[in-house]
């Protein structure tokens, strides 16, 4: 044996194997509590356990830890409601897993974020799926990066349901815009794409300001004051609107700018 252990340690010293590292570590599983803020450098499972009504600044916020180098990129890391709600205080943000300029590979799911400024506060091609955002300032704010959202519905949104700016984008499926001020809005570059959604007495159902353009195949635009409006820069410049099967039905105005 200290033979072998001899032999196995000249072998390493010459560079003729390569000694593993050590395994990844296993996923951490957290509980949410009112006002959790981490930093984190491993994959992570943060869920609810029950209802939660918050008075904290913020919910739960998830950051990567920039101190330490991370080879294979940004962990992941998923916020599972588990079919409970976050509520708030009409303030702060209610989930947050947006980090710049890292991003994280997030994915925030089944359940219901209610009274806040933000109600989720994502990035990065982040995941947003099977959720009720209602009564917040902004339902979702998605910042400069991606999003692809499925199956959530955006109620009483006093600003907008959906917000994305700079160069980024939003992908929407199989979701519901019901009362809000705008269903969805983007400024500056960003543009929103809908797929088998509906707008339903929405001020604005999708509205953009800036170059984005607005893309809606298979959805439906029910009773808003205004259903789509590609809007116009500051410098002129307008954006169009690209529908395909898409339902008009008593909306004040079905298009408030060009067609694609």
């Amino acid at each position: 044996m200290k033979l072998r252990s001899a032999l196995l340690a000249i072998v390493v010293a010459a560079g003729l194997v390569t000694i593993p590292g050590p395994a990844h570590a296993a996923v951490q599983r957290i509980p949410i509590t009112c006002g959790m803020s981490l930093e984190i450098t491993q994959d992570t499972y943060l869920y609810l356990t029950k209802n939660l009504t918050c008075s904290t600044p913020i919910g739960v916020e998830v950051r990567i830890d920039h101190d330490v180098y991370l080879p294979e990129g940004p962990p992941e890391v998923v916020v599972d409601l588990k079919g409970k709600t976050l509520r708030g205080t009409g303030s702060g943000t209610g989930v947050s897993v947006y980090d710049y300029p890292w991003g994280l590979d997030a994915t925030v799911r089944n359940g219901t974020v209610r009274s806040w400024e933000s109600g989720v506060f994502a990035g990065d091609d982040s995941q947003i799926r099977s959720m009720t955002l209602i009564e917040n300032r902004f339902g979702l704010d998605c910042g400069a990066y991606d999003c692809h959202v499925d199956r959530v519905n955006f109620v009483r949104s006093s600003f907008a349901g959906l917000y994305v700016y700079w160069d980024a984008g939003a992908v929407v499926k199989r979701s519901t815009f019901i009362d809000n001020r705008r269903g969805a809005y983007s400024r500056s570059l960003a543009g929103l794409e809908f797929d088998r959604s509906t707008f339903i007495g929405n001020r604005v159902g999708a509205e953009t300001n800036g170059w984005g353009n607005i893309t809606a195949s298979r959805s439906a635009f029910i009773k808003n004051k205004v259903a789509v409006r590609p809007g116009v820069h500051d410098d002129g410049w307008e954006t169009c609107a690209a529908l395909t099967k898409v339902l008009f039905k008593a909306n004040g105005t079905n298009l408030d700018g060009p067609r694609c």
